[in-house]
């Protein structure tokens, strides 16, 4: 028993370690924009309003970016966002970021 629950715990720690670091975190639920981080504060008002304007009010969506080399920014989206949201969404974040 304590054999597995350190063998879990040190494959949970190099699961961790091996996770890509996302530098912008967004999550939106039903009620609203819970959470951005990794945007500047002055454009955080901009990424809420745009978000609550764009996307739906069904369940939880959760939003990740990473800078690719060459500076491309990767996001990754989890929850009801079809491919034509995710698009316009990233068009919008690159134009903001820029």
């Amino acid at each position: 028993m304590i054999k597995a629950a350190i063998i879990g715990g040190v494959g949970f720690v190099i699961w961790r370690v091996l996770q890509p670091k996302y530098e912008i975190g967004i999550v939106l639920t039903p009620e609203g924009v819970r959470r951005v981080d990794g945007v500047d504060k002055r454009l955080r008002h901009e990424v809420e309003e745009f978000l609550q304007q764009n996307l739906p009010e069904q369940g939880k969506v959760v939003i990740r970016g990473i800078r690719q080399p060459g500076g491309r920014l990767r996001l990754v989206f989890r929850g009801p966002v079809h491919e034509g949201q995710q698009q316009r969404f990233r068009n919008f974040l690159l134009m903001l970021l820029k």
